[in-house]
């Protein structure tokens, strides 16, 4: 066997090996706006106007107010919704849309906790 074919051999074995682990750990994907499950295609929310940053920025004056101001909570969620152009059902959809890349996840919650701090420390000033 000359080296010509040890390289295609060892090329096809990286490609079915690439693919089995992209088939195995293919989660949800985004396609027009909407959060598709990959095995049945079903849509299982609308994700909207969510992104990583708008996700951190909701997900941390969430806790901030939580922590800080629970009584009016609720408000507080309300507008930064109208604030983002986003729903409740959006931003559940992109946490379902995170749970299934835990690489982005791991990227978010970074974001998220340095946000968090960010918010907790200027209310001490």
């Amino acid at each position: 066997m000359n080296s010509k074919n040890i390289w295609i051999i060892i090329a096809v074995v990286a490609v079915i090996i690439i693919g089995v682990f992209i088939w195995q750990n293919a989660g949800n994907k985004i396609e027009n706006g909407s959060l598709i499950d990959n095995t049945t295609g079903v849509i299982i929310g609308d994700i909207g106007a969510v992104t990583d940053d708008i996700f951190v920025e909701i997900a941390a004056q969430s806790t901030y107010y939580a922590q800080t101001d629970m009584e009016n909570w609720l408000t507080h969620i309300e507008n930064l919704y109208n604030q983002y152009g986003v729903t409740e059902e959006s931003m559940n959809a992109y946490a379902a849309l995170l749970e299934n890349d835990l690489e982005r996840s791991a990227a978010v919650a970074e974001k998220y906790s340095q946000r968090l701090t960010e918010l907790l420390g200027t209310s001490g000033e």
